[in-house]
């Protein structure tokens, strides 16, 4: 099983599409679009469509796109201020803010793919709720591929 993860991490982050080293550098802007399987239309709409993480090491900056169908354009008010970290070798986060609001993506390598949980943090909380969150796949495309705004 440990040789297959590295196998698989290697490939993801060893050049091709992801063109990212092991250590969590990345060299070059890197482009992904993102997926919510199994989120209603209403729950995925307000959350990033495609997301281009800037050069850094082990973290940087990270811009992003909401949906054209995001009538509210509630993803605007946090497509400019995105920071990706890795947190464990086989782990990123990626972390949105608004200044009131936080959306933050823990994920993990799963083949060529990102996935693991979205979650809304907001400036309150009611007794008994848990933030919500839902489940998120990020693949590697061409930066040509995102549309541009």
């Amino acid at each position: 099983m440990r040789t297959l993860f590295w196998i698989g991490l290697s490939t993801l982050f060893a050049g091709g599409a992801w063109g990212q080293s092991l250590s969590g550098t990345v060299t070059a802007p890197r482009c992904y679009t993102v997926h919510y399987p199994g989120a209603g239309a209403d729950d995925s709409l307000i959350l990033a469509a495609s997301i281009i993480l800037q050069p850094g090491v082990g973290k940087g900056a990270i811009v992003s796109q909401g949906f054209a169908a995001d009538s509210l354009r509630f993803w605007r008010m946090f497509r400019h201020d995105g920071e990706w970290a890795w947190i464990k070798p086989d782990s990123i986060q990626l972390a949105f803010t608004n200044g009131f609001t936080f959306i933050t993506y823990d994920l993990r390598v799963i083949g060529d793919t990102l996935a693991g949980p979205a979650t809304i943090h907001y400036d309150f909380r009611i007794a008994g709720q848990a933030d919500p969150s839902v489940a998120v796949r990020i693949r590697p495309v061409t930066c040509a591929a995102l549309p541009h705004t």
